[in-house]
Parts: structure tokens; C-alpha cells; sequence
């Protein structure tokens, strides 16, 4: 399928072809109402799994910043 585009350039037109890409048929898989099912709770899961890694990270952070902000006022307290 092809467009034109036509763009204003000193009152003059100059027409710019822009094509789609080729649309590419990929095979489609039939899904059992169980594969389909398993597919997604094994996506929830991986993303569940990714939400607790990042809450442990963030709690991780968190302790470590508190430790670091409790060693610098003993060390400007010292001083």
C-alpha cells in the first residue's frame, strides 16, 4: 500500500512516497483453553516475581542509605 505525502516547500510540491512494510504471516498456534490459561499464570507469575525482587531491592536500599546516613552523623558528631 502506498501514501503520498505532498510537503509545501516555496510554494513548490514535492511528493514523498512512503511505503508500508511488508506485513510478515507468522505461523499462529492453536492454544488449548489449559496452554492458554498456563501461559497466562506463568506471565502473572514472572512478573509477580519481579515485583517482590524489586520490593526486597528497595528494602535492601533503603536499610543501606539509613546506615550510611547514621555513619555520617557519628562521623560529623566525632569531628
Amino acid at each position: 500500500m502506498k501514501r503520498y505525502v505532498y510537503a509545501v516547500a516555496t510554494s513548490l510540491y514535492c511528493p514523498i512516497q512512503l511505503v508500508a512494510p511488508p506485513v510478515i504471516n507468522a505461523p499462529k498456534r492453536t492454544y488449548s483453553v489449559e496452554d492458554f490459561s498456563e501461559l497466562i499464570n506463568s506471565r502473572l507469575q514472572q512478573l509477580e516475581d519481579t515485583h517482590e525482587a524489586r520490593q526486597r531491592y528497595g528494602s535492601l536500599l533503603a536499610v543501606l542509605r539509613q546506615q550510611v546516613d547514621s555513619y555520617r552523623m557519628r562521623r560529623a558528631g566525632g569531628k
